[in-house]
C-alpha cells in the first residue's frame, strides 16, 4: 500500500522537527559546557549532554565548522539580546557614558564563559574568529553613533584617538581585567570605566 501525499508530507515534518530539535540539542549542549567553564569539549561529552549518540553528531553537522557556525550564530543572537543601550545617543554626555556602561557590563555577565572559549578557539575555527570581529564592529559603530553628537565637535586627529580607546575600554578584555585580573567588583568596575570614558571626552575642553 502507497503513502498518500498528505502522509509523505507528515513524516518529512515530522523528520525535519526532529532534526531541527537534535540540532538545537547539540548546540544548546555545546554551548553549556562552555558556559560551565569547559574549554575543550569533546564530541562524546557534547552528544552525552544533549542526550544523543555520538554518531548521531555528523548526522546533523556537515562538519565541526558547521557546528561552530551555528554555534557561534546561536551565541551572537543571545549576545545582541543584551546589546540595546537605554536611551540610545541620548541624554547628558554623563548619562551616555553610563548607559554604555553598564550594556557592557550586562554583556559580558551573561556571555564571560562563552566569550573566554571563542578567543581561544578563535585562531584555529574560521567562524569563531568571524564572529568575533563581526561583533566588536557591530559595538564599536554602535559606540561612534551613541557618541556622534560629541565626537562630531572634536578635531579629526583627536576624535579618532578618542574612538579608538573607547573601543578599548569598553572592550570584553578591559572587563575582564578589571574583574577577573584586579578583582574589582560590579560597581566598581563601573567607576572606573564611567571615570575614565568621561576623562576621554573632558579631554580637549581643558
Amino acid at each position: 500500500m502507497s503513502l498518500t501525499s498528505g502522509t509523505q508530507d507528515v513524516i518529512l515534518d515530522g523528520r525535519s522537527l526532529r532534526r531541527e530539535r537534535n540540532r538545537l540539542a547539540i548546540v544548546q549542549a555545546l554551548l553549556g559546557l562552555y558556559e560551565e567553564g569547559w574549554i575543550e569539549v569533546s564530541a562524546s561529552l557534547i552528544v552525552q549532554r544533549a542526550g544523543l549518540s555520538e554518531r548521531s553528531l555528523f548526522r546533523y553537522f556537515d562538519d565541526v565548522d558547521d557546528l561552530y557556525q551555528t554555534a557561534c550564530d546561536t551565541h551572537f543572537e543571545k549576545m545582541s539580546r543584551y546589546g540595546t543601550i537605554v536611551e540610545f545617543a541620548k541624554g547628558s554626555l554623563v548619562d551616555k557614558v553610563e548607559h554604555l556602561v553598564d550594556q557592557r557590563l550586562r554583556i559580558f555577565k551573561a556571555t564571560r564563559n562563552t566569550a573566554i572559549v571563542a578567543r581561544i578557539h578563535a585562531h584555529k575555527i574560521a567562524p569563531v574568529k568571524e564572529q568575533l570581529q563581526r561583533g566588536r564592529e557591530l559595538l564599536r559603530e554602535q559606540t561612534r553613533t551613541h557618541f556622534h553628537t560629541e565626537l562630531q565637535k572634536m578635531s579629526h586627529s583627536h576624535r579618532l584617538a578618542v574612538i579608538a580607546a573607547l573601543d578599548v575600554l569598553a572592550s570584553f578584555e578591559s572587563l575582564e581585567l578589571l574583574r577577573y585580573d584586579q578583582g574589582l567588583s560590579h560597581d566598581e568596575t563601573k567607576s572606573v570605566l564611567t571615570f575614565s570614558i568621561l576623562k576621554l571626552f573632558m579631554q580637549e575642553r581643558q
